[in-house]
């Protein structure tokens, strides 16, 4: 892309493109978008709410925490099957709370290591005071990253067992 493709008219949503500039060099270039300007809010809410109602399937045990997990990093079978090293039979039969109960720590830790969540994580959610996900909480302009506290989960020797410490910086 060159820099005079940049679109610049939008003002409120900013961001930064690296493009080819009248040079031949290549740098950073501020552009906008009408997609950001008019439509990053309503993403947000969708995916507040997919996160919301899969939220409710899981407390509910119509789906199993493999499948919200996979669900909210938007993953398809084949692609968790291929990510956690397992078969795709496997990953199948843990999306429901039957096969969950039947996988193996081996199986949990894969699953946690390509969710980016230690292993307990598959069997809790902590939500802030206003009922999001501390984890996965999704950011819009109106939200105050500083507001929501930060759950910090050490690792220790033992690859099975965490620290798990909150931190409020605002209590």
């Amino acid at each position: 892309m060159k820099e005079n493709e940049v679109i610049k008219d939008f003002k409120k949503q900013k961001f930064i493109l690296f493009a080819e500039k009248k040079d031949g060099s290549y740098g950073e270039v501020e552009g906008g978008s009408y997609i950001i300007e008019n439509d990053l809010d309503d993403f947000w809410k969708k995916k507040i709410h997919l996160e919301n109602t899969i939220r409710e399937q899981l407390l509910k045990s119509e789906i199993s925490p493999i499948k919200y997990f996979m669900t909210l990093e938007e993953l398809t079978v084949s692609e968790l099957a291929k990510r956690a090293r397992l078969c795709k039979c496997k990953v199948k039969k843990h999306l429901t709370n039957n096969g969950f109960f039947k996988a193996t720590v081996n199986d949990l830790k894969k699953y946690s290591e390509v969710f980016g969540v230690n292993i307990a994580s598959l069997f809790q959610i902590v939500l802030s005071e206003d009922g999001q996900n501390i984890n996965f909480h999704l950011y819009n302009k109106e939200d105050v990253k500083t507001n929501i506290p930060k759950i910090i989960h050490t690792s220790t020797s033992n690859p099975l067992m965490i620290f798990t410490k909150l931190n409020d910086s605002n209590r």
